[in-house]
């Protein structure tokens, strides 16, 4: 029997309602539990402090004690609390195992096939002169020029249309607005580096006039020819002298060479600390961004001084540049 039958038991004892074999039960767990034992002598006291009251209803009596028999103790508390806490416990395991089980629906189902598609289609679309092209590179060509052909093989018309759109103007040869704009340019850097500004004033002066008067192409030959005019059957020209200050002159040599040898130019005498050269009009002033961007302004003398006597050719413009280096 349990301590919750038995303080029924008890309460009921108190209106003689007790069947003989319940009192016999309620009897044995009394000689077992000390708690109820306990109870049957506080109930026994009340009896008997009821019957000495005046005033007070057996039946008033007996709804206290049955209150007070139906209050629980710390360890019944207890045992209920540790219930809740088992019940949440198995409420908390049995979603965690339903979310694990739909995300592994979720990944098996939907993610895992998607991710395998995408993964196979630039199998699928690759074309097969990219396989070519990488099991044979061609000897000649360098390992720059391979890729680029890798990476324009699989493009689509339209892009490669796109790409050659963009390569045009790279291509197209300079006009004589975009000489006067670098003639602008350079004599801005010109001010601000404190250098000898007259040549470029007066090739932006002679440009213009040329622009007005003759309504053509200002090129630097052209422009060259005004500043320096010679008769038309000399063989010879000067070079136009250039400066450059540097700090190691073997260095800048080399990388005058590698520009030069970018744009197509031509040597025509290299000394300890100069390089004579050719360079073609429509380069010109690629040539002289290039150079000066790379190694420092370049430091005109003068105006009009040329000292060094070369063989004159049509469309290209023969440049003395002298290396000074630093103390």
């Amino acid at each position: 029997m349990e301590c919750r039958q038995a303080k029924y038991l008890l309460s009921r004892s108190i209106e003689n309602d007790l069947k003989p074999e319940e009192a016999l039960e309620l009897e044995e767990h009394l000689q077992v539990c000390r708690n109820c034992a306990k109870d049957l002598k506080l109930l026994r006291k009340l009896i008997s402090m009821a019957d000495v009251a005046e005033g007070r209803e057996p039946a008033r009596v007996a709804m206290e004690v049955r209150q007070r028999l139906d209050r629980k103790t710390w360890q019944q508390n207890a045992q209920e609390f540790l219930r809740r806490i088992q019940s949440l416990q198995t409420i908390t395991k049995i979603a965690v195992l339903g979310a694990g089980i739909f995300f592994a629906v979720y990944f098996l189902v939907i993610y895992w096939p998607d991710r395998k598609v995408i993964v196979e289609e630039p199998a699928e679309t690759e074309p097969a002169e990219i396989s070519e092209l990488e099991s044979e590179p061609a000897e000649d060509v360098p390992p720059s020029e391979v890729q680029r052909e890798r990476k324009g093989s699989g493009k689509s018309p339209a892009s490669k249309k796109k790409a050659a759109a963009k390569k045009e103007p790279e291509e197209r040869q300079p006009t004589t607005e975009d000489v006067l704009a670098f003639l602008d340019s350079r004599i801005a850097e010109a001010e601000d580096r404190q250098i000898i500004k007259k040549p470029f004033t007066d090739a932006t002066k002679i440009a213009a006039k040329m622009k007005k008067e003759k309504s053509g192409s200002v090129d630097a030959r052209a422009l060259r020819e005004e500043l320096l005019p010679l008769p038309a059957n000399q063989k010879t020209e000067p070079a136009e002298k250039l400066v450059l200050v540097v700090d190691s002159v073997e260095d800048s040599q080399r990388r005058i060479f590698e520009i030069m040898n970018d744009m197509k130019g031509e040597v025509i005498k290299a000394g300890s600390d100069n390089i004579v050269l050719y360079i073609s009009s429509d380069r010109y002033p690629e040539f002289i961004e290039r150079a000066e961007k790379e190694m420092g302004g370049f430091v005109r003398p003068a105006a009009g001084e040329y000292t060094e006597e070369v063989p004159r050719k049509p469309d290209m413009v023969p440049l003395n540049i002298q290396f000074i280096p630093i103390p």
